[in-house]
């Protein structure tokens, strides 16, 4: 259901909110409208447009876009970050709406140690903070605004602290864990805690730490990039790998059967906002899109599993 007074533009938001004297209070957004000229309104049920401005995304189609016939899982990366910041409540609460498989976040670390939410290093980018990450402390980090810069409606979101993040969303999707800075038996034991073994996987960019996380944990879910065969044969035999991850261009048959052959998925990566490429995907038949456009993604898996059906 679309609200709109006087083209008022709805968003859902779930943010984090630091109270005068430092304590953090979760606070919801979920139903709020704001109008062409900022003001915020009280609206029931979802909202269909996010964002005001430039940034404005019409979302009426995304309720039909996310049917749970596909037979392909879909990870968000970063959340909706077209329609909102990513790594934030914003951008994973679009995701949860959207019947999502996975949302895809980078864990980062605090100076003093507590793991965040958040890509890194630098703070510059998708804060109005300055410097590097891992040079703040926890206090320093929970006042940041990590929304202003995407468009003004999401001022004073707030960088979200992974156990809070993972209690939140711990039952409404799944988590691909994109390991930029952290302590490794402090995050294998802070999903442990969450009881969220099964629904989530680990990357890891250096491969040292690739190992390291293998021999704490053997059971897991790990995710490799390879750009052949050869490659995901390696990846399983050195690191138990259970997820391939490819780009659309590395996809070929070899590549496929040898993830077959050793019974790992196959994930796609790809940025572009692309119906054609999504289904050139499910013609190969992969298990998993990691993409920036979830929504459509879905639409396109949908269509694809219907017209599957009725041959």
């Amino acid at each position: 259901m679309v609200h709109q007074t006087d083209q008022t533009q709805a968003v859902r938001v779930r943010s984090q909110a630091v109270r005068e004297g430092g304590q953090r209070e979760s606070v919801d957004h979920d139903d709020v409208c704001v109008g062409q000229s900022g003001e915020r309104i009280r609206c029931r049920g979802a909202g269909d447009v996010v964002g005001i401005g430039k940034r404005a995304r019409q979302l009426d189609h995304v309720h039909a876009a996310a049917p749970r016939t596909r037979t392909v899982e879909i990870v968000c990366h970063q959340g909706a970050s077209e329609y909102a910041p990513a790594n934030t409540y914003a951008a994973a609460r679009i995701c949860v709406d959207w019947g999502m498989d996975y949302v895809e976040i980078d864990v980062n670390t605090s100076k003093d140690g507590v793991l965040y939410v958040f890509h890194g290093p630098d703070l510059e980018y998708t804060t109005d903070g300055a410097g590097f990450f891992h040079d703040l402390t926890a206090a320093e980090i929970d006042r940041l605004d990590a929304g202003s810069w995407f468009d003004p409606i999401f001022a004073g979101e707030r960088v979200p602290r992974l156990d809070e993040y993972l209690r939140w969303i711990r039952g409404k999707a799944r988590i691909f864990f994109d390991v930029k800075r952290a302590d490794l038996p402090q995050l294998l034991a802070l999903v442990h805690d969450m009881q969220m073994q099964d629904d989530c996987f680990f990357w890891f960019g250096d491969p040292d730490a690739a190992r390291a996380f293998r021999r704490l944990s053997p059971t897991l879910a790990l995710k490799v990039n390879a750009d052949d065969a050869a490659a995901a044969l390696a990846a399983h035999d050195d690191l138990a790998a259970n997820i391939i991850e490819t780009g659309l261009d590395d996809l070929n048959l070899e590549l496929v059967d040898a993830c077959r052959a050793r019974g790992m998925k196959l994930m796609v990566f790809h940025k572009a906002k692309d119906p054609v490429a999504f289904r050139t995907m499910l013609d190969w038949g992969v298990d998993m899109i990691n993409c920036d456009h979830g929504d459509v993604a879905a639409q396109v898996a949908a269509a694809h599993a219907a017209a599957r059906a009725t041959q």
